[in-house]
């Protein structure tokens, strides 16, 4: 019986990370359409409003090389039970406001907090993996990870629409503190082993955040995952806006056909996670896996421009969501195996800063060019770039991670 536990769930230490996950994730999916409902209707709500509140659910990301450096410095099961607790004050005191006249700029704020302490949880729980697991079990951790973040996405955002009907936003912000709660409590089951800091001397916080940043331009891997990062995410950040559009003017399928290229993806996700755990996927590597389902990634945006029926793009979309899994995993693993545990926190912070770094740009950049071309050219052209940039990564990550030993010494 325990062998078979482990060899489903690896370890009692990894579920615990994973449902706590899993249950502070769930509150997180139902908090943000809640919130984001009640900027748009409640009392003096406003598009602007909730324009306001859309900019302050992406300012958490920019800072996350910062939270970082501080995530390595300090015991992550420490940071992560903090985090939660927290967050949890914080749902509180928003869940009052809005007993107390619902002050707009509080809410903004808490938002905010919320969302930057989440940044500390993530890059924690992310980081301590390699502790909690042996180094051939990354691959299959990181896909219940992916498996356990699509699933929270399918039930939180659907069961967070129901109950703010059948609850109110307010006890939805509740719910979302209920949450933290709980899974700071499973967290404290965590090894105290895993407490542990590992370096023993400690430079001066902007010199680490210094040399993590030397350390990634001077790894070639390491580089070209920042470089291609920026550019994909940069290119890619629109799809979301692009395939709304592509729904409603070309495809004409209404809110129900929407819906279901949506949940495609998220089903295509389900069965990418889940399919990272097949021997023969293991087989072709991380960097092989991640290179190239980036270039079918794209391939399939340049595909679905050229061939613009409901098939062709439900088709597409199950295999997006494939393919968005997969290369969510591999990418995963592969820092986790060039990187050492004492410093993963910041180089995951810096790569997720670096990365969606460009999306607001990018956004904007697609936003203006609609204004002359069409979505099919717009499509088409985001697809080409992002194929590419697979093909480069075959042509250039693929040697480099094979030729990369893994880093165990610290970045000081």
């Amino acid at each position: 019986m325990k062998a078979s536990w482990k060899r489903v769930m690896i370890s009692q230490d990894y579920f615990l990370l994973l449902i706590s996950r899993f249950i502070s994730q769930l509150g997180d999916k139902m908090f943000i359409p809640a919130i984001l409902w009640l900027s748009l209707t409640g009392e003096d709500g406003s598009s602007q409003r909730l324009g306001i509140v859309s900019v302050a659910l992406v300012i958490a990301p920019l800072v996350s090389a910062l939270v970082g450096v501080y995530v390595d410095r300090l015991p992550k099961k420490t940071v992560m039970i903090v985090s939660d607790l927290l967050r949890f004050l914080l749902c509180v005191m928003l869940f009052l406001n809005q007993w107390q006249g619902g002050y707009f700029w509080f809410l903004v704020v808490g938002v905010v907090l919320i969302e930057i302490i989440g940044q500390f949880f993530a890059l924690s729980s992310a980081s301590m993996l390699p502790s909690l697991v042996k180094k051939e079990e990354l691959i299959k951790a990181n896909s219940f990870f992916s498996t356990t973040d699509t699933l929270t996405s399918l039930i939180g955002y659907s069961l967070g629409g129901v109950l703010i009907t059948l609850l109110g936003s307010s006890m939805l912000i509740l719910l979302n503190g209920v949450s933290f709660a709980l899974s700071g409590l499973l967290l404290v089951g965590l090894p105290k082993a895993i407490a542990s800091i590992d370096k023993q001397v400690r430079i001066g916080f902007f010199q680490e955040f210094a040399s993590g940043l030397r350390f990634t331009f001077r790894s070639r891997l390491l580089l070209n995952l920042l470089m291609m990062g920026f550019i994909l995410n940069t290119v890619s950040a629109s799809l979301e806006m692009l395939v709304t559009i592509w729904s409603y003017d070309v495809l004409d399928v209404g809110a129900t056909g929407y819906g279901l290229l949506n949940t495609l993806i998220m089903v295509g996700a389900l069965v990418g996670g889940l399919s990272m755990n097949l021997s023969f996927m293991k087989q072709i590597g991380v960097a092989k896996l991640y290179s190239g389902m980036t270039v079918i990634f794209g391939s399939l945006f340049a595909l679905m421009a050229l061939f613009d029926t409901l098939w062709v793009s439900m088709c597409a979309f199950l295999m997006v969501g494939i393919c968005f899994s997969v290369t969510s995993v591999s990418f995963s693993t592969l820092v986790m195996t060039h990187v050492g545990k004492s410093d993963l926190g910041k180089i995951f912070g810096l790569i997720n800063t670096v990365s969606r770094g460009g999306q607001p740009m990018g956004i904007s950049l697609v936003t203006a060019l609609l204004l002359s071309y069409s979505v099919h050219s717009i499509l088409f052209s985001i697809g080409a770039i992002i194929a590419l940039g697979g093909v480069y990564l075959l042509l250039v990550l693929v040697p480099t991670a094979k030729s990369t030993a893994e880093i165990r010494s610290g970045l000081s």
